[in-house]
């Protein structure tokens, strides 16, 4: 199981993959142009003891303490779980075969689940891909792996870098 955290992940998603993964979902047109007129040319200025900076254009996440915000963080994620569970990879329980659960998740933290750690490497391997444009980043630091007394391996790795493993 790896544990996943992204860093700043609601503050990291690019504008246009949220109106992307709307689009993806097949929510209609006009609920796409009015979210995308809300992000439209967004900025902000930062109060300094200098005075104030100029304009920053915002292109990168959603706003916080907008009522919207966590339903278009969702709508990215949803997208992103879909991606990941056509790999087919995930837990595929003994006595069900036919459940195959890839991951559980709870705001912006994930957990990958699957029965070896070679396809829980795929599944980084493909998560990793799916995230690569998106602005969203694993926190490495953050992120853990913790196996049961089946899986034998304590080696997952993201960008070249061994994760943290919690041994049982």
């Amino acid at each position: 199981m790896l544990f996943i955290d992204f860093e700043k992940a609601f503050d990291s998603i690019d504008h246009h993959v949220l109106f992307d993964a709307m689009f993806k979902l097949g929510l209609p047109q006009e609920i796409i142009d009015i979210v995308t007129q809300l992000y439209k040319d967004t900025y902000s200025d930062i109060i300094t003891g200098l005075g104030i900076t100029k304009p920053i254009h915002i292109k990168r996440g959603v706003r916080q303490g907008d009522i919207l915000s966590l339903l278009l963080f969702n709508l990215f994620m949803e997208c992103l779980t879909r991606c990941l569970q056509m790999t087919g990879l995930g837990y595929t329980f003994a006595a069900n075969t036919a459940i195959n659960i890839a991951m559980i998740l709870f705001a912006d933290d994930m957990a990958l689940i699957i029965n070896s750690s070679v396809k829980l490497q795929k599944l980084v391997d493909q998560l990793k891909q799916a995230i690569a444009n998106t602005g969203l980043k694993i926190n490495i630091n953050k992120t853990v792996f913790a196996t049961n007394k089946y899986v034998t391996t304590n080696a997952i790795s993201v960008n070249g870098t061994q994760i943290h493993f919690i041994p049982q």
